[in-house]
């Protein structure tokens, strides 16, 4: 797993002794491998596999979101490669199949990536390691229970994708990387930054090499290490800004929330952005969206009061309506759709949308 810790919009940034500052956010990640068999086809092409893996990204997603822990605040899900193809490299190539044709049965693995961003609720993260463990066994014993009891099946074969034929006779098994938790461990030890001259003290598991070796110069909590080695410093050391000098300006990720979002609030940083300000501030909306949120760019310069520029007008399917519409937000244009989602197939124009995607639908019909 790789940590990433954050802190929610309305964390308390002033720190004291009962209540410093804390990184309330974390993010880790495991892998897993859904092998399905028995699959019938006849010719079983590119553009259904593509919108196989779309949904299957979305059945695990929801399996994992729809987990009622009050620690987990969201999940993602990444299908890495198909029968050993990496899907970057394949499932967008024109005319390379990735599954057999003209077959009656076969089997299909597919490896994929969970990533899930949670909360903790000790002040000092120092319960990262139980939540994330207990995520793990929950997330991953609903979705072996949905392979088990056949709602994985169901769900994929559940319209408007047209793929349910292929899914009639199949079966599916998952197995999961071991969760490895010893990265998380790092979020509950403290050190002084030193050598960063931050004037406070991080758990990002960075700690030079001689204070590692030696094993004196750690605490439990940022309370803990601030008291020992910034006895004079204690309140900018736990995060009161008080006369921490120039405000830092720049953008960061609005975690904790449900909307994709970039923030400048320099009188309100977290403590953790604050003591490493060059590890999580972008100088504009545009580049703290394309690291934080690649997934809703657009969304998010948006939400952010960021201005896109105009782009190529391109076209998608909007499987629900089963019709091609416009990648825009434009509530005066009827045959905007919203923004596309970074795993659909976008077109230059409605004619090539309905040609690739949706040959079957009458042409008159097949936009809004």
């Amino acid at each position: 797993p790789t940590p990433s810790p954050s802190n929610d919009t309305d964390a308390n940034t002033t720190g004291t002794p009962d209540n410093p500052i804390s990184i309330s956010d974390f993010e880790f990640s495991f892998d897993g491998l859904a092998q399905f068999s028995d699959l019938i086809t006849s010719n079983f092409d590119n553009k259904q596999n593509r919108q196989f893996i779309s949904k299957f990204q979305s059945v695990v997603q929801n399996t994992c979101s729809s987990n009622s822990d009050p620690n987990l605040e969201e999940c993602s899900v990444i299908v890495q490669s198909v029968n050993g193809q990496p899907v970057a490299n394949s499932a967008n190539a024109r005319g390379r199949h990735l599954l057999p044709r003209n077959l009656q049965s076969f089997s299909m693995s597919l490896e994929y990536e969970i990533v899930i961003q949670a909360t903790c609720d000790q002040p000092d993260c120092s319960d990262a390691n139980d939540i994330a463990t207990r995520l793990y066994n929950r997330v991953t014993t609903d979705l072996r229970q949905g392979t088990d009891d056949g709602t994985v099946i169901h769900q994929l074969q559940a319209p408007p994708i047209p793929i349910k034929p292929l899914l009639d006779r199949a079966s599916v098994t998952e197995e999961f990387s071991i969760f490895d938790s010893s990265d998380l461990a790092s979020l509950s030890i403290w050190y002084p930054d030193w050598s960063g001259q931050s004037e406070t003290c991080k758990n990002d598991g960075m700690a030079p090499l001689y204070m590692k070796r030696s094993g004196q110069f750690f605490e439990n909590s940022l309370d803990e290490c601030c008291e020992r080695f910034y006895k004079d410093g204690y309140t900018e050391c736990v995060g009161d800004a008080g006369d921490a000098g120039t405000l830092l300006d720049g953008f960061r990720p609005n975690w904790g929330n449900d909307e994709s979002k970039c923030l400048n609030t320099p009188e309100t940083l977290p403590g953790n952005v604050r003591s490493d300000p060059t590890s999580w501030l972008y100088p504009d909306v545009e580049s703290c969206c394309e690291r934080y949120y690649n997934w809703e760019f657009s969304e998010c310069v948006v939400a952010s009061g960021g201005m896109l520029p105009p782009p190529p007008q391109t076209w998608y399917v909007d499987w629900v309506l089963e019709k091609c519409v416009k990648d825009c937000d434009d509530s005066s244009d009827a045959q905007c759709g919203g923004f596309a989602h970074f795993w659909d197939e976008t077109y230059s124009s409605a004619a090539q949308c309905c040609s690739e995607q949706l040959d079957h639908v009458d042409r008159n019909e097949c936009t809004l």
